[in-house]
Protein backbone atom coordinates (compact mmCIF):
# COMPACT_ATOMS: atom_id res chain seq x y z
CA UNK A 1 0.00 0.00 0.00
CA UNK A 2 1.13 3.11 -0.98
CA UNK A 3 2.07 5.80 2.39
CA UNK A 4 -0.40 8.39 0.34
CA UNK A 5 -3.62 6.33 0.32
CA UNK A 6 -5.69 5.07 2.74
CA UNK A 7 -6.47 1.57 3.49
CA UNK A 8 -10.01 2.16 1.73
CA UNK A 9 -8.61 3.62 -1.18
CA UNK A 10 -5.64 1.12 -1.17
CA UNK A 11 -8.67 -1.97 -1.06
CA UNK A 12 -10.34 -0.03 -4.03
CA UNK A 13 -7.30 0.12 -6.15
CA UNK A 14 -6.13 -3.62 -5.79
CA UNK A 15 -9.91 -4.47 -6.84
CA UNK A 16 -10.55 -2.32 -9.90
CA UNK A 17 -7.05 -3.24 -10.91
CA UNK A 18 -7.75 -7.28 -10.45
CA UNK A 19 -11.20 -6.72 -12.49
CA UNK A 20 -9.07 -4.85 -15.50
CA UNK A 21 -6.53 -7.64 -15.60
CA UNK A 22 -8.79 -10.17 -16.35
CA UNK A 23 -11.22 -8.10 -18.23
CA UNK A 24 -8.03 -7.75 -20.82
CA UNK A 25 -7.38 -11.68 -20.37
CA UNK A 26 -4.27 -10.51 -18.59
CA UNK A 27 -4.74 -13.32 -15.61
CA UNK A 28 -1.25 -13.72 -14.68
CA UNK A 29 -1.18 -10.22 -13.41
CA UNK A 30 -4.31 -10.51 -11.80
CA UNK A 31 -2.70 -13.46 -9.52
CA UNK A 32 0.69 -11.69 -8.97
CA UNK A 33 -1.62 -9.06 -7.80
CA UNK A 34 -3.34 -11.03 -5.57
CA UNK A 35 -0.44 -13.13 -4.50
CA UNK A 36 1.31 -10.30 -3.51
CA UNK A 37 -1.14 -8.69 -1.92
CA UNK A 38 -1.35 -12.09 0.38
CA UNK A 39 2.33 -11.32 1.43
CA UNK A 40 1.66 -7.97 1.95
CA UNK A 41 -2.18 -7.67 3.12
CA UNK A 42 -3.16 -11.17 4.19
CA UNK A 43 -6.65 -10.17 5.99
CA UNK A 44 -7.49 -7.37 2.87
CA UNK A 45 -6.65 -10.35 -0.12
CA UNK A 46 -8.58 -12.50 2.52
CA UNK A 47 -11.50 -9.89 2.28
CA UNK A 48 -11.20 -9.26 -1.65
CA UNK A 49 -11.45 -13.31 -2.53
CA UNK A 50 -14.63 -13.62 -0.01
CA UNK A 51 -16.33 -10.37 -1.94
CA UNK A 52 -15.27 -11.99 -5.05
CA UNK A 53 -16.99 -15.36 -4.53
CA UNK A 54 -19.94 -13.87 -2.79
CA UNK A 55 -20.84 -12.06 -6.41
CA UNK A 56 -22.38 -14.10 -9.10
CA UNK A 57 -20.31 -14.42 -11.82
CA UNK A 58 -22.16 -11.96 -13.91
CA UNK A 59 -21.20 -9.08 -11.42
CA UNK A 60 -17.83 -9.42 -10.97
CA UNK A 61 -14.97 -10.69 -13.62
CA UNK A 62 -12.93 -12.07 -10.67
CA UNK A 63 -13.14 -16.40 -11.20
CA UNK A 64 -11.89 -18.03 -8.26
CA UNK A 65 -11.67 -21.17 -6.40
CA UNK A 66 -10.56 -22.37 -3.12
CA UNK A 67 -8.91 -26.31 -3.41
CA UNK A 68 -8.68 -28.62 -0.44
CA UNK A 69 -5.72 -27.27 0.91
CA UNK A 70 -6.77 -23.68 0.96
CA UNK A 71 -4.52 -22.54 -2.47
CA UNK A 72 -6.44 -20.33 -4.32
CA UNK A 73 -6.62 -20.11 -8.09
CA UNK A 74 -7.56 -17.37 -11.10
CA UNK A 75 -9.64 -18.98 -13.64
CA UNK A 76 -9.49 -17.69 -17.28
CA UNK A 77 -12.51 -17.11 -18.76
CA UNK A 78 -12.83 -20.93 -20.47
CA UNK A 79 -12.56 -22.18 -16.66
CA UNK A 80 -9.49 -24.34 -17.81
CA UNK A 81 -6.63 -22.73 -16.84
CA UNK A 82 -6.31 -21.88 -12.88
CA UNK A 83 -3.29 -19.67 -11.80
CA UNK A 84 -2.24 -19.90 -8.45
CA UNK A 85 -2.77 -17.02 -6.15
CA UNK A 86 -2.00 -17.35 -2.30
CA UNK A 87 -2.86 -19.27 0.01
CA UNK A 88 -6.02 -18.95 3.18
CA UNK A 89 -6.78 -22.11 5.16
CA UNK A 90 -9.88 -19.89 6.73
CA UNK A 91 -11.22 -20.10 2.97
CA UNK A 92 -10.74 -23.93 2.65
CA UNK A 93 -14.32 -25.19 1.61
CA UNK A 94 -16.11 -27.67 3.30
CA UNK A 95 -16.76 -30.37 1.00
CA UNK A 96 -16.71 -34.78 0.90
CA UNK A 97 -13.98 -34.78 -2.16
CA UNK A 98 -11.66 -32.51 -3.15
CA UNK A 99 -9.78 -32.30 -6.01
CA UNK A 100 -7.12 -35.38 -6.87
CA UNK A 101 -5.65 -33.68 -9.50
CA UNK A 102 -2.27 -31.84 -8.30
CA UNK A 103 -2.73 -27.94 -8.92
CA UNK A 104 -3.09 -26.87 -12.76
CA UNK A 105 -0.59 -23.73 -12.68
CA UNK A 106 2.12 -22.08 -9.83
CA UNK A 107 2.72 -18.75 -10.68
CA UNK A 108 5.72 -17.02 -9.04
CA UNK A 109 5.35 -13.93 -7.42
CA UNK A 110 8.13 -10.98 -7.99
CA UNK A 111 10.91 -11.90 -5.24
CA UNK A 112 12.66 -8.64 -4.86
CA UNK A 113 10.96 -6.10 -5.80
CA UNK A 114 12.73 -2.70 -6.69
CA UNK A 115 12.03 0.86 -5.74
CA UNK A 116 9.33 2.36 -7.84
CA UNK A 117 10.40 4.69 -10.98
CA UNK A 118 7.91 7.53 -9.76
CA UNK A 119 9.84 10.78 -9.44
CA UNK A 120 9.05 10.84 -6.21
CA UNK A 121 9.74 7.35 -4.39
CA UNK A 122 7.99 6.49 -1.53
CA UNK A 123 9.62 4.30 0.64
CA UNK A 124 9.43 0.22 -0.42
CA UNK A 125 6.78 -2.05 1.52
CA UNK A 126 7.55 -2.71 5.11
CA UNK A 127 9.50 -6.37 5.38
CA UNK A 128 7.71 -8.59 7.81
CA UNK A 129 8.58 -8.68 11.42
CA UNK A 130 10.39 -12.03 12.28
CA UNK A 131 7.64 -12.82 14.44
CA UNK A 132 4.95 -12.76 11.70
CA UNK A 133 6.74 -15.49 10.04
CA UNK A 134 4.52 -18.49 11.07
CA UNK A 135 7.04 -21.24 12.30
CA UNK A 136 5.26 -24.30 13.63
CA UNK A 137 6.60 -25.91 17.01
CA UNK A 138 5.88 -29.09 16.12
CA UNK A 139 5.88 -30.85 13.11
CA UNK A 140 2.93 -31.09 10.44
CA UNK A 141 0.72 -34.35 10.71
CA UNK A 142 1.68 -37.13 8.45
CA UNK A 143 -1.56 -36.70 5.84
CA UNK A 144 -1.01 -37.13 2.50
CA UNK A 145 -3.95 -37.19 0.67
CA UNK A 146 -7.76 -37.75 1.16
CA UNK A 147 -10.59 -40.83 0.07
CA UNK A 148 -12.27 -40.28 -3.11
CA UNK A 149 -15.17 -39.88 -2.95
CA UNK A 150 -17.39 -42.98 -3.95
CA UNK A 151 -20.80 -44.45 -4.88
CA UNK A 152 -21.19 -47.87 -5.76
CA UNK A 153 -20.42 -51.85 -4.79
CA UNK A 154 -18.15 -51.22 -1.72
CA UNK A 155 -16.88 -54.89 -1.03
CA UNK A 156 -14.24 -54.20 1.73
CA UNK A 157 -11.20 -56.06 0.10
CA UNK A 158 -12.73 -54.10 -3.40
CA UNK A 159 -15.22 -51.68 -4.78
CA UNK A 160 -16.53 -50.90 -8.24
CA UNK A 161 -18.37 -47.79 -8.90
CA UNK A 162 -18.37 -44.08 -9.62
CA UNK A 163 -15.96 -41.96 -8.27
CA UNK A 164 -15.17 -38.54 -7.63
CA UNK A 165 -15.49 -36.41 -11.33
CA UNK A 166 -17.97 -38.66 -12.56
CA UNK A 167 -15.04 -41.08 -13.05
CA UNK A 168 -15.75 -44.53 -13.57
CA UNK A 169 -13.53 -46.77 -11.42
CA UNK A 170 -12.04 -49.78 -9.66
CA UNK A 171 -10.32 -49.42 -6.14
CA UNK A 172 -8.09 -52.36 -4.04
CA UNK A 173 -7.65 -51.52 -0.05
CA UNK A 174 -5.65 -53.93 1.81
CA UNK A 175 -5.22 -52.02 5.01
CA UNK A 176 -1.96 -50.00 5.02
CA UNK A 177 -2.16 -49.84 1.01
CA UNK A 178 -5.04 -48.23 -1.10
CA UNK A 179 -5.43 -47.92 -4.72
CA UNK A 180 -7.55 -46.62 -7.76
CA UNK A 181 -8.37 -46.55 -11.36
CA UNK A 182 -10.65 -44.13 -12.69
CA UNK A 183 -11.26 -43.57 -16.70
CA UNK A 184 -14.30 -40.53 -17.39
CA UNK A 185 -14.01 -37.41 -16.40
CA UNK A 186 -10.93 -37.84 -14.60
CA UNK A 187 -8.33 -40.74 -16.22
CA UNK A 188 -5.33 -41.59 -13.95
CA UNK A 189 -4.33 -44.21 -11.23
CA UNK A 190 -3.68 -43.20 -8.27
CA UNK A 191 -1.78 -45.22 -4.84
CA UNK A 192 -1.76 -44.60 -1.32
CA UNK A 193 0.09 -46.04 1.64
CA UNK A 194 -0.34 -45.13 5.21
CA UNK A 195 0.92 -46.24 8.62
CA UNK A 196 -0.28 -44.35 11.18
CA UNK A 197 1.48 -46.18 13.94
CA UNK A 198 4.49 -45.09 12.76
CA UNK A 199 3.27 -41.49 11.83
CA UNK A 200 4.17 -42.16 7.66
CA UNK A 201 2.26 -42.12 4.75
CA UNK A 202 3.13 -41.50 0.80
CA UNK A 203 0.72 -41.28 -2.03
CA UNK A 204 1.36 -40.70 -5.33
CA UNK A 205 -0.59 -41.35 -8.82
CA UNK A 206 -1.35 -40.09 -12.65
CA UNK A 207 -4.66 -37.92 -14.02
CA UNK A 208 -4.93 -37.34 -17.62
CA UNK A 209 -8.12 -34.47 -18.41
CA UNK A 210 -9.27 -31.95 -20.75
CA UNK A 211 -6.01 -29.81 -19.14
CA UNK A 212 -3.88 -32.30 -19.98
CA UNK A 213 -1.67 -34.92 -18.20
CA UNK A 214 -0.77 -34.60 -15.00
CA UNK A 215 1.61 -36.89 -12.17
CA UNK A 216 2.60 -36.21 -8.71
CA UNK A 217 3.68 -37.76 -5.23
CA UNK A 218 3.81 -36.64 -1.59
CA UNK A 219 5.28 -38.40 1.43
CA UNK A 220 5.07 -37.09 5.08
CA UNK A 221 6.57 -38.33 8.66
CA UNK A 222 5.50 -37.52 12.03
CA UNK A 223 7.09 -38.58 14.83
CA UNK A 224 5.49 -37.78 18.05
CA UNK A 225 5.06 -34.29 16.90
CA UNK A 226 8.48 -33.79 18.04
CA UNK A 227 10.48 -34.66 14.55
CA UNK A 228 8.86 -34.44 10.92
CA UNK A 229 8.92 -33.62 7.37
CA UNK A 230 7.35 -34.02 4.32
CA UNK A 231 8.29 -33.97 0.23
CA UNK A 232 5.70 -33.40 -2.71
CA UNK A 233 6.66 -32.80 -6.62
CA UNK A 234 3.99 -32.73 -9.19
CA UNK A 235 4.46 -31.95 -12.98
CA UNK A 236 2.33 -31.74 -15.84
CA UNK A 237 2.06 -31.27 -19.62
CA UNK A 238 -0.63 -29.25 -21.60
CA UNK A 239 -1.56 -25.78 -22.41
CA UNK A 240 -0.49 -25.04 -18.50
CA UNK A 241 3.13 -26.75 -18.45
CA UNK A 242 4.50 -26.91 -15.23
CA UNK A 243 7.01 -29.01 -12.46
CA UNK A 244 6.99 -28.32 -8.85
CA UNK A 245 8.95 -29.70 -5.96
CA UNK A 246 8.59 -28.63 -2.04
CA UNK A 247 9.98 -29.73 0.87
CA UNK A 248 9.91 -29.34 4.55
CA UNK A 249 11.43 -30.55 7.97
CA UNK A 250 10.94 -29.76 11.57
CA UNK A 251 13.08 -31.09 14.54
CA UNK A 252 13.31 -29.92 17.85
CA UNK A 253 12.16 -26.44 17.25
CA UNK A 254 14.90 -26.02 14.62
CA UNK A 255 12.50 -26.34 10.76
CA UNK A 256 13.94 -25.37 7.19
CA UNK A 257 11.76 -25.72 3.86
CA UNK A 258 11.94 -24.62 0.41
CA UNK A 259 9.99 -24.56 -2.81
CA UNK A 260 10.80 -24.51 -6.69
CA UNK A 261 8.62 -24.20 -9.74
CA UNK A 262 8.56 -23.63 -13.64
CA UNK A 263 5.30 -23.22 -15.31
CA UNK A 264 5.26 -22.35 -19.17
CA UNK A 265 2.00 -21.10 -20.86
CA UNK A 266 1.09 -19.17 -23.42
CA UNK A 267 1.82 -16.10 -21.82
CA UNK A 268 5.65 -16.72 -21.10
CA UNK A 269 7.91 -18.77 -19.21
CA UNK A 270 8.04 -18.22 -14.95
CA UNK A 271 10.27 -19.65 -12.20
CA UNK A 272 10.39 -19.23 -8.52
CA UNK A 273 12.24 -20.54 -5.91
CA UNK A 274 12.12 -19.79 -1.93
CA UNK A 275 13.93 -21.19 0.83
CA UNK A 276 13.53 -20.70 4.70
CA UNK A 277 15.36 -22.11 7.99
CA UNK A 278 15.78 -21.39 11.43
CA UNK A 279 15.23 -21.64 15.18
CA UNK A 280 11.84 -20.89 16.21
CA UNK A 281 11.30 -17.26 15.69
CA UNK A 282 14.86 -16.52 17.31
CA UNK A 283 17.34 -16.61 14.59
CA UNK A 284 16.54 -17.67 10.85
CA UNK A 285 17.92 -16.87 7.14
CA UNK A 286 15.91 -16.75 4.39
CA UNK A 287 16.04 -16.57 0.19
CA UNK A 288 13.95 -16.03 -2.54
CA UNK A 289 14.58 -15.63 -6.50
CA UNK A 290 12.66 -15.45 -9.32
CA UNK A 291 12.46 -14.77 -13.19
CA UNK A 292 10.57 -14.88 -16.13
CA UNK A 293 10.29 -14.58 -19.88
CA UNK A 294 7.13 -12.56 -21.07
CA UNK A 295 5.16 -9.41 -21.67
CA UNK A 296 6.62 -7.89 -18.75
CA UNK A 297 10.47 -10.16 -18.30
CA UNK A 298 11.90 -9.87 -14.93
CA UNK A 299 14.51 -11.27 -12.79
CA UNK A 300 15.55 -11.21 -8.93
CA UNK A 301 16.51 -12.37 -5.76
CA UNK A 302 16.80 -11.32 -2.02
CA UNK A 303 18.09 -12.84 1.20
CA UNK A 304 17.60 -12.19 4.71
CA UNK A 305 18.92 -13.01 8.09
CA UNK A 306 17.34 -12.19 11.73
CA UNK A 307 18.49 -12.73 15.18
CA UNK A 308 15.68 -12.04 17.38
CA UNK A 309 14.00 -8.42 16.34
CA UNK A 310 16.70 -7.30 14.67
CA UNK A 311 17.09 -8.27 10.48
CA UNK A 312 19.12 -7.38 7.48
CA UNK A 313 17.68 -8.10 4.02
CA UNK A 314 19.24 -7.22 0.93
CA UNK A 315 18.39 -7.94 -3.08
CA UNK A 316 18.28 -6.85 -6.36
CA UNK A 317 17.16 -7.37 -9.87
CA UNK A 318 15.93 -6.65 -13.05
CA UNK A 319 12.84 -5.40 -13.79
CA UNK A 320 10.49 -3.91 -17.39
CA UNK A 321 8.09 -2.24 -18.19
CA UNK A 322 6.49 -4.27 -21.27
CA UNK A 323 9.76 -5.08 -22.40
CA UNK A 324 10.69 -1.34 -23.04
CA UNK A 325 11.51 0.23 -19.83
CA UNK A 326 13.82 -1.19 -17.93
CA UNK A 327 15.38 -0.97 -14.56
CA UNK A 328 18.06 -2.36 -12.43
CA UNK A 329 18.36 -1.73 -9.33
CA UNK A 330 19.23 -2.89 -5.39
CA UNK A 331 18.16 -2.51 -1.88
CA UNK A 332 19.46 -3.39 2.02
CA UNK A 333 17.01 -2.87 4.67
CA UNK A 334 17.73 -3.32 7.87
CA UNK A 335 16.31 -2.96 11.66
CA UNK A 336 15.07 -3.98 14.78
CA UNK A 337 11.52 -4.90 15.87
CA UNK A 338 9.22 -2.44 13.46
CA UNK A 339 11.64 0.06 12.69
CA UNK A 340 13.43 0.35 9.43
CA UNK A 341 16.25 1.71 7.38
CA UNK A 342 16.48 0.96 3.70
CA UNK A 343 19.62 1.94 0.96
CA UNK A 344 18.13 1.73 -2.29
CA UNK A 345 19.55 1.63 -5.81
CA UNK A 346 18.15 2.03 -9.31
CA UNK A 347 19.51 2.58 -13.06
CA UNK A 348 16.26 3.13 -15.67
CA UNK A 349 17.16 3.10 -19.33
CA UNK A 350 13.34 4.44 -20.77
CA UNK A 351 11.63 4.33 -24.55
CA UNK A 352 12.83 7.69 -25.06
CA UNK A 353 16.34 7.17 -25.00
CA UNK A 354 16.31 8.80 -21.46
CA UNK A 355 18.86 7.20 -18.79
CA UNK A 356 18.49 7.70 -15.43
CA UNK A 357 20.53 6.65 -12.05
CA UNK A 358 19.24 7.47 -8.36
CA UNK A 359 20.59 6.42 -4.82
CA UNK A 360 18.62 7.28 -1.51
CA UNK A 361 17.66 5.75 2.17
CA UNK A 362 14.29 5.59 3.63
CA UNK A 363 12.91 5.21 7.31
CA UNK A 364 9.86 3.96 8.09
CA UNK A 365 7.90 2.36 10.94
CA UNK A 366 5.59 -0.87 10.00
CA UNK A 367 3.74 -0.23 13.08
CA UNK A 368 2.92 3.35 12.50
CA UNK A 369 2.80 3.83 8.93
CA UNK A 370 2.62 7.77 8.30
CA UNK A 371 5.78 7.76 10.33
CA UNK A 372 8.66 7.98 7.11
CA UNK A 373 10.76 9.99 5.33
CA UNK A 374 12.61 9.24 2.17
CA UNK A 375 15.54 11.51 0.35
CA UNK A 376 16.84 10.47 -2.88
CA UNK A 377 19.54 11.80 -5.23
CA UNK A 378 18.54 11.10 -9.04
CA UNK A 379 20.21 12.28 -12.13
CA UNK A 380 19.51 11.64 -15.90
CA UNK A 381 20.33 12.44 -19.50
CA UNK A 382 18.09 12.11 -22.69
CA UNK A 383 15.06 13.76 -24.88
CA UNK A 384 13.20 14.62 -20.72
CA UNK A 385 16.56 16.53 -20.18
CA UNK A 386 19.82 16.38 -18.67
CA UNK A 387 20.87 17.26 -14.85
CA UNK A 388 20.64 15.96 -11.02
CA UNK A 389 17.19 16.33 -8.48
CA UNK A 390 17.20 15.83 -5.29
CA UNK A 391 13.85 14.64 -3.23
CA UNK A 392 13.05 15.04 -0.37
CA UNK A 393 9.69 13.19 0.55
CA UNK A 394 7.68 12.95 3.94
CA UNK A 395 4.37 12.54 4.93
CA UNK A 396 4.20 16.79 5.18
CA UNK A 397 5.15 16.97 1.24
CA UNK A 398 7.24 16.34 -1.40
CA UNK A 399 10.26 19.23 -2.21
CA UNK A 400 12.66 18.88 -5.33
CA UNK A 401 15.39 20.49 -6.06
CA UNK A 402 16.68 20.43 -9.79
CA UNK A 403 19.76 21.66 -11.36
CA UNK A 404 19.93 21.11 -14.92
CA UNK A 405 17.96 21.74 -18.42
CA UNK A 406 14.96 20.35 -19.83
CA UNK A 407 11.31 19.27 -18.75
CA UNK A 408 12.66 17.15 -15.65
CA UNK A 409 14.55 19.81 -14.45
CA UNK A 410 13.34 22.64 -14.11
CA UNK A 411 12.23 24.21 -10.56
CA UNK A 412 8.76 23.24 -9.29
CA UNK A 413 6.71 23.63 -6.28
CA UNK A 414 6.33 21.50 -3.38
CA UNK A 415 3.99 18.45 -4.13
CA UNK A 416 1.62 17.74 -1.21
CA UNK A 417 0.88 14.18 -0.76
CA UNK A 418 -2.45 12.72 -2.10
Amino acid sequence: MSRHESPRQHFDNVEHQLNKDLANGHEIKAASLLLDEFGKNPEEARALVKRAMALPSSDTLLHLNIDKNGDIFVWDSTERNGIYAGHAEDLIPKQDCPPAAPPVADVPPPAAPLPPASDVPPPPPPLPAPEQIPHPEVPAPAVCVADHKFQGLNLGLVRLGVFDHKSFGVGVNVGIAKADGMIGGHTGVDARVGLPTLGACAAGGMDVNDTGLHAGGKARVNVANIVGGGAETAVGLGPVSYARAEADGEAFGAHASSETSVVANDQGVFANHSAEAGYLNWVGVSNKAHANISGDSSAGSSAKVYVGPASIETGGGVETDNNTVVRSGGYLDFGSGTQHGTLHGEVQVGPSGDVRGSIGATNHDDANPSDWQSGTVQAGVGISGIGVRAIDANPNGVKISPLGVGRDYQPQQPQQPQ
